[in-house]
């Protein structure tokens, strides 16, 4: 899901990949999974994702997200930056 958010926000996909990664690490952090299942995880995303470049609908559905992407910034509440600031200082810390 990061890597298709990413490449829908482009302006922002730093963010979102970090957001991401923080987030398949906390499986192992609560206990679900462990460090080669979390790795796996991210290949396979990563073979997912390359293999849906192939398809137009999938080229045609990033086009309508980030379309619609852009009329919610212009209509939808702005992010509370103080909380944003906040989370962004715990997803850097490393957790491996």
């Amino acid at each position: 899901m990061g890597l298709i958010l990413a490449e829908a926000s482009p302006e922002q996909a730093s963010s979102i990949l970090v957001r991401a990664r923080a987030f398949g690490e906390s499986r192992l952090v609560c206990g679900v999974h462990n460090q080669s299942s979390v790795m796996a995880g991210q290949m396979n995303a990563a073979s997912l994702v390359a293999a849906l470049h192939g398809a137009p609908t999938f080229r045609s559905d990033v086009e309508a997200v980030r379309a619609e992407l852009a009329a919610a910034r212009t209509t939808g509440p702005a992010p509370d930056k103080t909380r944003c600031e906040a989370e962004a200082v715990v997803v850097a810390q490393p957790l491996l």
